[in-house]
């Protein structure tokens, strides 16, 4: 009996030794993203995001197929990074756990260029943006008013995010699809990189 336990307790050590090794849970980081995460580092969002109003098993979610209702965080809210394994990073917000989880169908990427994509050390500059468009990007609340004719492509990824992938493989295409709700959709149609048409 006792050398079965001493066995299992072998396992187990080498098993979280494993994990220890393998870095936040499995996910492939950067050594800088690594480091933020160990030292629970404040960083600010780099574009408006969207809690899920489907609350599951009571947790603040947002999904990378990026719908745009609910609580939205604002661009360069400062927050604090909690945790990251290869499906999805957590982080507080207003004194709330939030969880950011990485759909690759819909985002198109890595947990590690999650991370860069929604989080920096220093806040996103506003001030390269025109009133129009930075009144586009404080109004993240109102769905007819997150992105309006005029604005760039840069603007319109501060202000409403990425388009999920599955319908827009590339941001360099001229027709951005967006989802509000599972069935509400936006069309975002840009012409020499400026808003020219929106369809809800």
């Amino acid at each position: 009996m006792e050398k079965i336990l001493r066995t299992i307790s072998a396992v187990l050590a080498m098993g979280i030794i494993g994990f220890t090794l393998s870095g936040c849970g499995g996910a492939k980081l950067s050594p800088q993203v690594q480091q933020a995460f160990e030292k629970k580092q404040e960083m600010y969002t780099q574009r408006n995001m969207f809690i899920s109003t489907i609350a599951r098993f009571g947790q603040k979610i947002i999904d990378t197929t990026n719908y745009g209702n609910g609580i939205v965080i604002p661009v360069n809210t400062k927050v604090k990074l909690k945790d990251v394994n290869a499906k999805q990073i957590s982080f507080t917000y207003n004194g709330n756990l939030v969880i950011l989880r990485n759909i690759p169908k819909y985002s198109n990427t890595t947990i590690d260029q999650m991370v860069k994509r929604y989080f920096a050390p220093n806040k996103v500059n506003l001030a390269k943006f025109s009133k129009k468009e930075r009144d586009a990007i404080n109004n993240g609340s109102v769905i007819e008013s997150r992105v309006v004719v005029g604005m760039s492509k840069d603007a319109v990824l501060v202000s409403r995010g990425y388009p999920p992938t599955h319908a827009t493989p590339s941001i360099k295409s001229d027709t951005w699809k967006f989802w509000e709700h599972k069935f509400n959709t936006t069309l975002v149609q840009f012409k020499d990189d400026k808003v020219v048409k929106i369809t809800y």
